[in-house]
């Protein structure tokens, strides 16, 4: 009696705390996680239960460093590969390039010291040492190899974060990086830079000859504006036609630094921008691209002109808005479903929301709006809207409407009311 109830109480203990682990609840999904990783240590039968496995080995957090791909090339990763479904790769910290000089810059400028000068010469000296490493097993190629034969074995592989710093200081991840100190930011950026660019060349030829069966693709602006090979046959051989799912996302660090050179960094990210897209199909599904910045200077792309009329999701934030672009792209996505603008505000010459507006009033699909932050410029300054519109809770949204001018919005967009007075002095 008591061989065959156990089983199923392991199972059911199992079940319980993998759906508490797959939630919404982040203190109740962490405390389950570390309860099946304990399980799963002491206990022989929990360590065999699949689901428990779905939920320990779905994500896999590779550093793009010698010690991590030493690990990963020695390691029998077999127990884990067929349940991995999100892989993260994170750049190394440490700059073969990096002078003495500028180190000792960058720690008493940047952060607090409290490291004597001989600690600091050690410290720098361990540094060194560790980025020649990873800079030797970046170039002659062993970490794309590396990658590349766990990538093989990544059958159930979704998705591919490439986030672009793992400390608030790009290149000291234990310091704090001061936003009103900039004289080193020049520094800051080609350092980082010249990492940035071998760690994506090392993720496309990973990518590019191993062709794992991933659908999304997360990765950080300041990567791809740092790549330089997009002409190589890693890039070309790169297949995206797959991709339902295209994000670019960046951080107040790199937009803070960034203004006697933005306007070719931003030439460079839409550079890059448009190069995954043309690789892209009509199965991409969603696209997101997100800055932070206090005043744009980016235009997105024209979607449709890389036949993206299967999309679903759009979110774009901190970009300059041409309206009738967008009202085009909006007219030109039948499927489109959603739509989440956040601190967008129009073009120097272009004043008027009123075509984005109207594209969504008649697009043929009911469509969930959120419009967070986004301004328009008047002469009396910058009016902006915050607003929320879900086809699905229609009455709710307008009730939660602070103003009179989001509710006439609401109503405008969802073809419920007309253009008043109101919505053309403030968006008109």
């Amino acid at each position: 009696m008591t061989t065959e109830f156990l089983p199923e109480l392991r199972y059911r203990v199992a079940g319980f705390l993998t759906a508490e682990a797959d939630g919404q609840d982040d203190a109740a999904r962490d405390d389950a996680w570390r309860t099946l990783f304990l399980l799963r240590l002491t206990c022989k039968d929990f360590a065999q239960i699949a689901i428990i496995k779905r939920v320990l080995f779905k994500e896999l957090t590779l550093y793009a460093t010698e010690p991590s791909a030493t690990r990963v090339r020695d390691a029998d990763l077999s127990f884990l590969t067929p349940f991995v479904q999100t892989v993260t790769l994170i750049p190394t910290e440490y700059d073969v390039d990096l002078l003495f000089a500028d180190y000792h810059a960058l720690r008493t400028s940047l952060g607090e010291n409290t490291m004597p000068e001989e600690e600091m010469s050690r410290d720098f000296t361990t540094r060194h040492g560790m980025a020649r490493r990873d800079d030797a097993v970046i170039k002659n190629g062993e970490l794309a190899r590396i990658w590349g034969k766990l990538f093989m074995q990544l059958q159930a592989i979704h998705s591919i974060n490439v986030p672009a710093r793992i400390g608030d200081h790009p290149l000291l991840p234990d310091l704090e990086y001061d936003h009103e100190v900039s004289e080193l930011r020049d520094l800051i950026r080609n350092r980082s830079q010249d990492n940035y660019h071998q760690f994506f060349r090392t993720i496309v030829e990973c990518l590019a000859y191993t062709t794992p069966n991933f659908k999304t693709i997360d990765i950080d602006c300041e990567i791809v504006n740092s790549f330089r090979d997009w002409t190589g046959a890693a890039w070309q051989q790169l297949d995206l036609h797959g991709l339902s799912s295209l994000k670019f996302t960046s951080f107040d660090f790199w937009d803070e630094l960034d203004s006697t050179q933005r306007p070719q960094r931003d030439e460079s990210i839409m550079h890059a921008v448009g190069r995954f897209l043309t690789k892209c199909s009509s199965n991409l599904q969603t696209f997101k691209l997100d800055r932070f910045v206090d005043f744009p200077t980016l235009e997105p792309p024209l979607l449709t002109s890389y036949g993206l009329r299967g999309l679903r999701f759009l979110s774009l934030g901190g970009l300059w808005i041409i309206s009738h672009r967008l009202g085009k792209d909006i007219a030109n996505m039948p499927h489109l479903e959603t739509i989440h603008l956040r601190d967008c505000k129009p073009g120097d010459d272009d004043v008027d929301w009123k075509p984005v507006f109207d594209a969504i009033r008649h697009h043929k699909m009911p469509m969930y709006v959120h419009f967070d932050g986004c301004y328009s410029q008047k002469s009396n300054g910058w009016e902006h809207c915050n607003v929320l519109m879900d086809p699905a809770a229609f009455d709710t949204s307008l009730a939660e409407a602070e103003r009179d001018v989001d509710r006439d919005l609401i109503l405008y967009l969802a073809n419920r009311g007309p253009w008043t007075g109101l919505l053309q002095k403030t968006f008109g």
